[in-house]
């Protein structure tokens, strides 16, 4: 009888602790998908707020994906950087970003979730979360990404999303078209024109007497964009595939070339200038909306490049290309919060 009796009493014990184990786990993958819901669906997608987002992420976070078959990563403070800037120019989402989350594995001090991400209902990532718990509890350590395609109407959609919030907070197309003198019936060059952010509102101000001619070296870019000119019935547009260091506009077209957050992404302007200068009418002037200096380091930081405080100023570059292509800067407007707006003639004479 005192051996069945311990043998029952054994039993007992170890359903207990058993019982008391799995609600221990239960336990930990509710405070991890609590983690993520707070620290990366809610702070990092829905309601950009950094102070929460690393009370969740370790500091030596690394964020991993396949792009077009290279390795990308990105650090705790990339990610932040991106972030704050995606704050600046995305509408509120209102919590349209919602996740499916699912721990998949916990053992002892590490864990992985699988969290599917909508916006919109539109799934966008597949994200796989190694977490890991600390003194101060849980911490995501790493992130490997699946990005998914999305259809092309809803992909559409969002970067004309993305255009508004730029137009309206950062860039208004109007007050940038009002300062550099954009008048119905010129003829403007646009290089570097891309799915056409800004070249709708350019052919829209020149009107059906004038012509954009919309210059890019991405050809996809231009296709898309001449795909929305079908759609939105603009025929005052025409694209140019051009060189690297040519735009290629015809002779003696343009009242005006301007070109937008291309100029500190060039290696060399120079030659891109001097070959400019043939289509160019005379007096027409050359406009570049640039960023300033603090948010052109902030791109270097994002890209993982040493910032160097000797490297020259914006205003030194562009100053530095104007001569080599004999322009001269005649005037700079500082209204818009982040750009510069450069405005070059071509020198007397040259």
């Amino acid at each position: 009888m005192k051996i069945k009796r311990f043998i029952i009493l054994a039993g007992l014990a170890l359903f207990f602790i058993a019982q008391c184990f799995a609600q221990t786990i239960e336990e930990e993958k509710e405070a991890i998908v609590k983690l993520i819901e707070e620290c990366y669906v809610g702070a990092a997608h829905n309601n950009i707020d950094i102070d929460v987002l690393k009370k969740g992420f370790h500091e030596s976070f690394a964020w991993q994906n396949m792009h077009h078959g290279r390795l990308f990563t990105t650090t705790l403070k990339q990610w932040i950087i991106l972030l704050n800037r995606q704050e600046w120019l995305r509408p509120d989402w209102n919590n349209r970003t919602t996740a499916e989350i699912e721990v998949i594995g916990l053992e002892g001090n590490a864990a992985v979730a699988k969290v599917k991400i909508y916006n919109n209902k539109v799934q966008d990532y597949t994200d796989f979360l190694s977490v890991l718990k600390f003194t101060e509890g849980w911490k995501i350590t790493n992130r490997i990404s699946k990005r998914h395609e999305i259809p092309p109407e809803v992909e559409y959609e969002r970067h004309l999303e993305w255009e508004k919030s730029i137009a309206e907070k950062l860039q208004p197309p109007e007050k940038v078209m009002d300062a550099i003198g954009v008048k119905p019936g010129m003829t403007i060059g646009e290089i570097g024109a891309g799915r056409g952010r800004y070249t709708v509102h350019l052919a829209g101000r020149v009107g059906p007497k004038g012509k954009i001619f919309a210059n890019d070296i991405d050809e996809n870019a231009l296709s898309i964009l001449r795909q929305r000119c079908q759609q939105e019935n603009i025929v005052n547009i025409e694209t140019i595939l051009g060189k690297e260091n040519d735009p290629l506009f015809p002779k003696k077209s343009l009242d005006m070339a301007f070109m937008v957050w291309v100029f500190h992404g060039l290696d060399n302007p120079g030659p891109l200038f001097k070959n400019l200068k043939p289509g160019l009418k005379p007096g027409a002037p050359l406009v570049i909306v640039d960023p300033i200096d603090s948010e052109i380091d902030l791109e270097r930081e994002f890209a993982g490049e040493k910032i160097d405080p000797n490297s020259p100023t914006i205003k030194e570059r562009v100053e530095k290309a104007a001569e080599e292509a004999g322009f001269e800067i005649v005037r700079i407007e500082t209204f818009l919060p982040k750009d510069y707006i450069f405005i070059l003639k071509v020198k007397t004479g040259r």
